[in-house]
């Protein structure tokens, strides 16, 4: 159990989301000025359905900062790219009705994203989360004894795992290799399984189920 919801390969059972069809799922993803959601801003933003179809990929302005020189580094979208542009706070309802009719949110750290958003103003109402980086870290394998769990690795390591391409720190291409690689863990017949170590997800799904 984390402190925000309980991880699926934890209940032993993913049949709800396989369940869910693609019109209702959004995998999204965000790039940012920095890391602090109280002080810093979204300033790329993209939606995806489970289909892969593209609901959001823009880029946005900012209320506040002025200047991200060091998460600019990162992923390369600077001042001059977003000068001009609405914010996401000033686009927050049209951007919440895409997330209107969801009922399985996908991410790659779900929690970090979820905040900017609601830091914004947008509403995304509570409903199934799969968080891929935190249901990848058993999958990877890296049993963190200080933390009594095990550890979250990047979002290039796991699609590198299954197999994905990635170009990383944009939001986009996050959001369609995040999708990928959710579709990936719940294959049946580990179709997708990289081959890089680790335990297939839905037999570390299965093992959890056992235990419990």
């Amino acid at each position: 159990m984390t402190g925000w919801q309980m991880l699926w390969y934890e209940r032993g059972d993913v049949s709800a989301l396989q369940d869910v069809s693609a019109e209702r799922i959004r995998c999204f993803d965000v790039e940012t000025t920095g890391m602090n959601r109280r002080a810093d801003e979204v300033l790329q933003l993209a939606v995806i359905d489970g289909a892969g179809d593209v609901l959001i990929a823009e880029k946005f302005g900012t209320d506040y900062r002025r200047a991200w020189s060091g998460a600019q580094c990162v992923h390369g979208i600077a001042p001059a790219d977003v000068a001009g542009k609405l914010s996401l706070r000033a686009r927050k309802a049209e951007v919440a009705d895409v997330f209107a009719q969801a009922d399985l949110l996908v991410g790659y750290n779900l929690r970090f994203d979820l905040s900017f958003l609601r830091a914004a103003g947008v509403m995304v109402r509570r409903t199934r989360q799969f968080d891929v980086m935190q249901e990848f870290a058993p999958v990877a394998g890296r049993w963190n004894a200080r933390r009594g769990a095990f550890s979250w690795v990047k979002l290039a390591e796991c699609a590198r795992h299954y197999g994905v391409s990635l170009i990383a720190h944009d939001a986009l291409e996050d959001a369609q290799a995040t999708l990928r690689c959710f579709r990936c863990m719940l294959e049946d017949d580990g179709g997708c399984f990289g081959g890089t170590g680790g335990m297939p997800y839905l037999e570390v799904v299965h093992r959890h189920g056992r235990v419990r």
